[in-house]
């Protein structure tokens, strides 16, 4: 009976370890399977029943927006980038928002201790700590939870109807905010590091077709630009921040550049020496750095020092 009695509690142990178990993604990891919610679980306010809220048809999520809630992993995950490509299928007043949740903490409730990578209409950018969670961006601003680190500069997304991507990448305390490919926010020293990833309920009715997990040492961790959809080629920023490559669709390198350095030799008053934005603009990579810019030939890899701001 007492050998039955520590089985039965090892059992529950070694269960509750698996729960716990922190994931670090090493390679791709689908999150959606595109046919149902395998791997998720639901918080609605006032306990509603999910299912009148979220569905999926056609390979597509769909979430009505009302009532207030989230989907949520089962897994918690640390040092990832995840990938959301959603849009709005209508707004209206107050029928607008959603969000990027991740570093998600127990117990669920509406809302949770967590960072919000903000997916308002025309605020996609916007990054909230949430339920208590902090980082040293929010707490210079001296405001409550209630009010975001603020995205830099113009939004940069696309029109209602039209498909957005979303990149949320948590590297460790810090977590930046990528829309379109355009580094728009970053946050560092947060109180999280690790927990579930989920997709608010808050208004806006919106479809979500795509959500992925890649790791930290992939190519696509800054920035990651499609130049060449039929070819499969796409240009990168390396995780300095200071050198754009293009790749083909098997990852190998056609050219590499130092956009820095050659902007150095010309300029010693550039600013921050960082790129934090990357974007295909007439069969030319425009590249922002600090105060300046420059623009890349796609095919060759050339770039000419634009101006600065």
């Amino acid at each position: 009976m007492k050998s039955a009695v520590a089985l039965f509690c090892l059992a529950i142990a070694l269960s509750k370890s698996a729960a716990q178990e922190i994931i670090t993604p090493t390679n791709h990891l689908e999150l959606f399977n595109g046919r149902d919610f395998s791997g998720w679980t639901f918080c609605m306010q006032n306990d509603a029943d999910p299912l009148k809220t979220w569905s999926v048809t056609n390979g597509v999520i769909h979430c009505t927006g009302t009532p207030i809630g989230y989907l949520r992993t089962k897994q918690s995950y640390s040092n990832y980038i995840v990938t959301v490509e959603w849009r709005f299928v209508k707004i209206a007043p107050k029928a607008d928002n959603s969000g990027v949740l991740v570093h998600m903490q127990l117990p669920d409730k509406v809302w949770p201790q967590c960072v919000q990578n903000q997916g308002k209409s025309g605020r996609q950018g916007d990054l909230f700590v949430m339920a208590g969670a902090e980082c040293k961006e929010h707490l210079a601003l001296g405001k409550d939870a209630n009010t975001p680190v603020p995205l830099r500069g113009e939004a940069n997304e696309k029109a209602i109807g039209e498909w957005n991507t979303n990149v949320t990448v948590c590297a460790g305390n810090d977590v930046k905010a990528i829309i379109n490919g355009k580094l728009l926010n970053e946050i560092s020293e947060c109180t999280l590091s690790s927990g579930f990833v989920g997709i608010q309920s808050e208004g806006g009715d919106i479809e979500i077709s795509k959500i992925y997990l890649e790791a930290l040492d992939q190519p696509s961790e800054f920035f990651k630009t499609i130049t060449d959809a039929q070819a499969g080629q796409y240009a990168v920023v390396n995780s300095d921040k200071t050198i754009v490559s293009l790749l083909d669709k098997n990852g190998r390198v056609i050219w590499s550049t130092n956009v820095i350095s050659g902007w150095e030799k010309h300029s010693p008053l550039m600013g921050e020496k960082k790129i934090y934005s990357l974007e295909l603009l007439n069969k030319k990579l425009l590249v922002k750095f600090g105060k300046a810019w420059a623009s890349i030939d796609v095919q060759t890899g050339n770039f000419t020092l634009d101006g600065q701001d």
